[in-house]
């Protein structure tokens, strides 16, 4: 077996502490790491083991966060899947691709959880306000400033790192 997708496992669940403890230090300043790992395994492997990767994040995040539980879960698999699938057709390497869809899927999870969370209690929000409110300037603009260096530890920590050649 490859030892690349062990691995893989072991460094969503560090990050996932290191988020936690980041939450707890700055509340909401802090960047949404395991989003990152999902998005540079997604990105190297492609889609399905960024889906798969995406529902043991997101079964961690279920698993000791309130709320529904299955949200995360869906939303990290959907977001795995989805940057694995479009990982051959942008440049994986480059600040721009680490650093921005980072940022947009962070901004579309904060949206559909927004959504899920608000039409499904009694209180009414009108539509365009959800876009507002969704809009999390320090937590997006943290998870965007460390995506690169999120990146560049995964790939020297990473044993049998290799990006996948098409």
């Amino acid at each position: 077996m490859n030892s690349f997708r062990p691995s893989a496992f072991f460094w969503v669940f560090v990050f996932f502490l290191i988020q936690n403890s980041l939450n707890y230090l700055f509340y909401s300043k802090a960047p949404f790491l395991i989003l990152i790992v999902v998005l540079f395994y997604s990105l190297s492997e492609g889609a399905a083991l960024g889906a798969f990767i995406g529902l043991w994040a997101g079964f961690l995040l279920d698993l000791f966060g309130a709320g529904r539980m299955g949200f995360w879960m869906t939303a990290l698999a959907a977001a795995g899947y989805f940057s694995g699938s479009i990982s051959k057709k942008v440049f994986p390497d480059s600040l721009f691709t680490k650093a921005g869809l980072s940022f947009v899927i962070f901004y579309v999870l904060s949206f559909a959880e927004l959504l899920t969370v608000r039409y499904q209690s009694s209180e009414g929000m009108g539509f365009p306000h959800v876009f507002v409110e969704a809009f999390l300037f320090w937590p997006l603009v943290t998870t965007a400033l460390c995506s690169p260096w999120v990146f560049q530890v995964l790939k020297r920590s990473t044993p049998d790192y290799r990006r996948r050649t098409y």
